[in-house]
């Protein structure tokens, strides 16, 4: 190939180094970095081989990416994209921004990745009509396949599948076919996820394509293992961790493959083949470190294996390793620089309309004073001085406004600043709630519903414990969401608070089948008033810990919960018939301080009426009007 180069004109002389080039990034990098500098150099010195030396120098970026060293890639693709932007090489521009994605996707630096996947997609649509715009679509749908914005990563990989479809791409349609499956699993949707991990599979068979096909194996077992059909689960992880019969093999899925196989058996009470899967999976993590990240499985069972064999220390480490693959896919960087990114961008448009104030504001002036001007000429010199006078005082009057108008814009601005910060702490605050706390116990209620399916002949007690450790693991879900619900507002409606307390007595009433609950909203109450969010946690927080009480403590047959508008106070009674309590001799208990503390903190005024047999009121008096 070297000497057909060496023969041809030197666009296509070029070309055949590129392409020899490109086939050693892979293969020799030593040799491949030799052939593009060399050439690189030689296409530079004349300005007709710019498109050659733009396409070596992006090829160059790639062979450093690939070998890990990306500071140096981004060098080269930028080199690439100075020439092809001062020469309108659009496809090249395109591909360097594409390749710059990846190498920042790479770093984990997803917001910079989906910037530059959307510049090569942009120019893709504006310039090249006959660009494959499949690989632009699939890229930023798996970027916000990462980021857990489902709906929009579907749009996207829609858009690819289509795209491959027109033109026959089956390997490409195939690796479409298993991200709508991944998504639609993350969203629940688990019969669509179903009908594409097998349109993939299909497609596989019928056309001896065998890309991820070991991959969407372990999809589709984790499908029926959510299902809880756990023979067919067993029966596609065995696909899974074999060589495919026209294809090769992917270790990384086949490890995976054992981790779920492990977990299936555990599941079905298979002990001993669990365990037989699982060291398969910690040896093969053990001879490969990097197949970490892809091991969450595998470590989610082989802790619950040694937890069960009462290996409590070896779970728990297991159980850590897990933890950290867990932060690093939900890392801050990324949610963090999705919120500045939102924010800053609400920030650029409402300082653009301070701007735009501010110019109309001045352009108003200048007009004030061009008649002033006029005036002043017409009448002539004889009221020269009282014009001067009248001009004086009214450039001042315009001047008084402009700087009362300028600094009512300041104080908007800072307020619009604070609010900002305001919200990116309330972001960043409930994101970690969710991610972490929320995630972790996600995790525990799973793990016990799991070992007390596994437990089908173990002892009633055990049982039992567990029933309640995960029934409290749920309560603390409940708690922990509505928490999260008032953190992620400014601001709560009496319309958004009366929705919570109706969930919240649909809960009560699936706890306490005999006990009778009502709502009663006074109509004086203005459904568009607004609490704070800290008033509107407090106000829930108290409701429901005296429903908690009249259903633990008070066994009452009938509990109800009256909200009205008396002058400029908002007046709350929850009242129960239960068997109440001599007040006068009540040593208070934690739940009644954290009621009169949670009163104090919103400024409201808390009252408790209570003796024994005649039932508990509990009133709140807050001046919200």
């Amino acid at each position: 190939m070297s000497t057909l180069a060496a023969k041809s004109g030197d666009s296509l002389k070029y070309d055949i180094y590129n392409q020899m080039a490109f086939y050693y990034v892979f293969r020799d990098s030593i040799k491949a970095d030799s052939i593009l500098r060399k050439n690189i150099k030689s296409s530079s010195s004349k300005i007709s081989n710019a498109y050659s030396n733009s396409l070596l120098n992006n090829t160059l970026g790639i062979l450093k990416a690939v070998h890990g060293d990306l500071d140096s890639a981004y060098i080269y693709y930028d080199k690439s994209l100075a020439i092809s932007a001062s020469n309108d090489f659009k496809d090249l521009q395109a591909r360097a921004y594409n390749n710059k994605g990846l190498g920042y996707w790479n770093k984990g630096l997803l917001s910079r990745a989906q910037e530059y996947f959307f510049k090569s997609l942009k120019i893709s649509e504006n310039y090249l009509p006959k660009d494959p715009k499949h690989i632009y679509y699939n890229n930023i749908g798996l970027i916000y396949q990462e980021l857990e914005e489902i709906d929009k990563a579907l749009v996207y990989h829609l858009k690819a599948l289509d795209d491959r479809k027109k033109r026959k791409l089956i390997p490409e349609q195939i690796a479409s076919y298993n991200n709508l499956g991944i998504c639609y699993k993350m969203k629940n949707q688990l019969d669509k996820a179903l009908k594409n991990y097998n349109k993939a599979i299909s497609l596989s068979d019928s056309t001896n394509t065998y890309i991820n096909y070991q991959s969407i194996n372990n999809n589709l077992g984790n499908i029926f293992v959510e299902t809880k059909n756990y023979n067919k689960a067993i029966a596609v992880f065995n696909k899974a961790i074999q060589k495919p019969s026209n294809g090769t093999l992917d270790k990384i899925a086949q490890h995976q493959g054992y981790g779920n196989l492990s977990y299936a058996y555990l599941l079905t009470a298979q002990k001993a083949r669990a365990r037989q899967f699982s060291e398969k999976a910690l040896t093969n993590l053990q001879e490969n470190p990097d197949f970490l990240s892809s091991s969450a499985t595998v470590l989610h069972a082989a802790s619950l294996l040694k937890a069960i064999s009462g290996d409590l220390e070896t779970s728990k480490t297991l159980y850590d390793s897990l933890e950290t693959i867990r932060v690093n896919k939900f890392s801050k960087q990324n949610a963090t620089a999705i919120a500045e990114y939102e924010t800053k961008y609400k920030t650029v448009q409402k300082e653009a309309a301070l701007a735009q104030a501010r110019a109309n504001l001045s352009k108003q002036e200048l007009e004030v004073r061009k008649k002033n001007n006029l005036v002043y000429g017409l009448v002539g010199s004889v009221f020269f001085l009282t014009l001067l006078g009248y001009l004086f005082y009214n450039q001042q009057r315009l001047k008084n406004r402009q700087q009362a108008k300028e600094f009512e814009l300041k104080n908007a601005l800072t307020k619009i600043e604070t609010q900002n910060r305001l919200q990116e702490q309330r972001l960043r605050i409930s994101r970690d709630l969710h991610d972490n706390i929320g995630s972790q116990l996600t995790f525990i209620t799973s793990s016990l519903d799991n070992l007390k399916y596994g437990m089908k002949d173990g002892n009633d007690t055990a049982k039992n414990k567990l029933s309640e450790l995960g029934a409290f693991t749920k309560t603390t879900i409940n708690e922990l969401r509505d928490t999260i619900w008032a953190m992620n507002k400014e601001s709560i409606s009496f319309e958004d608070l009366e929705a919570r307390l109706g969930n919240l007595l649909d809960q009560a009433r699936n706890s306490s089948k005999s006990t009778s609950f009502h709502l009663e909203f006074d109509p004086k109450i203005q459904k568009e008033k607004t609490l704070t969010s800290i008033e509107g946690i407090n106000l829930y927080r108290i409701i429901q810990e005296s429903v908690n009480n009249a259903i633990k403590y008070a066994t009452a047959k009938e509990v109800t919960i009256a909200l009205s508008r008396k002058q400029n106070n908002l007046h709350v009674y929850i009242k129960d018939n239960g068997k109440g309590f001599d007040n006068s001799n009540q040593v208070a208990g934690n739940g009644l301080l954290n009621m009169r503390k949670r009163a104090q903190d919103i400024r409201g005024i808390y009252t408790i009426e209570s003796s024994l047999g005649k039932g508990t009121t509990i009133i709140l008096e807050l001046p919200l009007w």
